[in-house]
């Protein structure tokens, strides 16, 4: 017997997709895909950090890399590199989270999965590259004769600053995500087939 036999309207289609389970073939396709997808974004964050982050003057002492920064301790000439460090990684797991949520709808255990792998090499690759360009700015150093003002960038100091791009996109992703989930609103990635 089906439901229009027994003077039931048939279920809304909305409500049929809702009830339907997603199979975990989908979700770990839909995992691997945000997670390749957001992965490479850490190179460009990182890049975009060194070009950035405002530069301390140091002035190299002698030949054993030690310098002097004048009127500034080094935490808080690290600082201004650790926040803006923060705030790109915070940005960027926001529009990511957004973004992953709004193109699935269904899959939202395999993209949060897949957000928080991707965002977390994201945001290491971001934090290395970083570090390698301020390492390669303190090696001009040897050069620098004594007493001569270097423009450096200045260390990135927290090591947990990669944590908070798929901390922070997750949650997003969680807060955009679920309600559309439970309203039972169709994937738009997903065609029906009659």
């Amino acid at each position: 017997m089906s439901a229009t036999s027994l003077g039931r309207p048939p279920p809304d289609d909305a409500l049929r997709l809702a009830a339907s389970p997603i199979p975990i073939g989908a979700e770990v396709r839909r995992g691997l895909l945000v997670g390749l997808l957001v992965a490479p974004i850490g190179a460009p964050l990182g890049l975009l950090w060194a070009a950035v982050v405002p530069h301390v003057a140091v002035f190299p002492v002698d030949a054993a890399d030690r310098y002097l920064l004048p009127n500034l301790t080094e935490d808080r000439a690290s600082a201004g590199g650790d926040v803006l460090m923060l705030g790109l990684l915070a940005a960027a797991g926001v529009l990511l989270g957004v973004l992953v949520a709004l193109a699935s709808r269904r899959e939202l255990v395999g993209a949060v999965c897949g957000l928080l792998t991707g965002g977390s090499i994201a945001g290491l690759i971001a934090v290395a590259l970083g570090h390698a360009l301020v390492h390669g700015d303190y090696a001009s150093l040897r050069t620098a004769a004594q007493g001569t003002v270097v423009q450096v960038r200045p260390y990135v100091k927290g090591s947990a600053d990669w944590v908070v791009l798929p901390l922070f996109g997750a949650i997003v992703q969680l807060v955009v995500g679920t309600p559309a989930l439970l309203r039972g609103e169709p994937d738009p990635t997903h065609t029906r087939v009659n």
